[in-house]
């Protein structure tokens, strides 16, 4: 999701996962191109995010983009979660593109969903939801809600599923949300244009924007 003019906010693995050497970030991606457009798009120049694990509380990356897609669309604001809006179903979370069967280019979308704990890691946070769907293709989309009149604001991004319970039925699930501090400080810093040693780099990106 954007996070500045040229900013996007994604999961730290699906990042370290790619085999390929440039990254292409589509706004809007619906069957295969964005909603504005076909050539409405633009490549990643670099990437940062904090070593850790590749799933959970640290899992968040921050791309910069050639262009400035945030001056055309708006983009979102973040902040904290606070664990006084535990169980509360007001949260909002998109996957960039589902990956459920024949509906591999149709994003997911889910509103009303809660948060049934928060597990502190440091100054990153994973917010873990028992009513939150996702698929493959969730991994990175935003977990946010409105506060009017500023706006959305995401309090974390789709790390991974996790099993909770082995019942008669089979295996229950929540999801994690990687959240905290650190992601918020994260988009600040990068909004500002300031790098810092926390951050390693991807082998196949530049890091020299």
């Amino acid at each position: 999701a954007l996070v500045g003019r040229d900013l996007v906010l994604t999961a730290r693995h699906v990042i370290l996962e790619t085999s390929a050497k440039s990254i292409k970030f589509v706004p809007g991606f619906y069957n295969g191109q964005s909603t504005l457009g076909a050539s409405f798009f633009s490549w990643v120049k670099s990437a940062r995010f904090y070593e850790g694990s590749d799933y959970g509380a640290w899992d968040f990356s921050v791309l910069r983009l050639y262009q400035p897609l945030g001056d055309y669309l708006g983009f979102f604001g973040v902040r904290t979660y606070n664990d006084d809006w535990n169980d509360l179903y007001v949260w909002t979370a998109a996957g960039y593109p589902s990956m459920m069967p024949f509906n591999t280019q149709v994003p997911s979308y889910l509103r009303g969903i809660a948060i049934d704990d928060e597990d502190d890691d440091g100054d990153a946070s994973e917010l873990e939801s028992e009513n939150q769907d996702n698929s493959l293709g969730g991994s990175g989309g935003p977990l946010w809600a409105v506060w009017p009149p500023g706006g959305p604001y995401i309090v974390g991004v789709t790390s991974a599923n996790d099993k909770v319970d082995y019942g008669p039925l089979g295996n229950d699930y929540q999801v994690l949300n990687a959240s905290g501090k650190a992601m918020v400080d994260m988009v600040g810093l990068a909004r500002l244009k300031i790098d810092t040693s926390i951050h390693i780099n991807p082998p196949h990106l530049n890091l020299s924007g």
